[in-house]
């Protein structure tokens, strides 16, 4: 798993470089998707314990997920072309954590439910 998580990061790296030049910021959250994808297909392929098809549900979220997220950034900075890059990069960010949540909630993903069990564990 060390050396997976490791070859995730240099492909996350590598992605990063190409894609922001490419789509800026939007660049950013498909190059985790993609080593994410990367990193679940090596993990599924050298580890007998991991169970493909909720992966594969994972994977797919994710893959989701991440292209609303490109496109609104997107829209974000084609909309406001004169946005300080501090205030678009916040922007995207806060847009993009508001669309999980809604995203989260209205398709009941099983994510959401761990962070509160832990933010209820960590109350008590």
């Amino acid at each position: 798993p060390v050396k997976i998580g490791l070859a995730s990061v240099c492909v996350n790296l590598t992605l990063n470089l190409i894609l922001v030049q490419l789509v800026q910021e939007s660049g950013l959250a498909m190059a985790t998707t993609i080593s994410a994808l990367f990193s679940l297909c090596l993990l599924s392929k050298f580890s007998k314990s991991i169970r493909l098809a909720p992966l594969i549900q994972t994977g797919l979220r994710c893959i989701a997920m991440s292209l609303v997220f490109a496109v609104a950034c997107k829209a974000i900075l084609l909309s406001l072309p004169e946005l300080p890059v501090l205030l678009a990069v916040a922007s995207c960010v806060a847009i993009s954590a508001l669309i999980y949540a809604g995203l989260a909630f209205t398709f009941k993903i099983p994510e959401l439910n761990l962070f509160f069990a832990m933010r209820h564990m960590k109350n008590n």
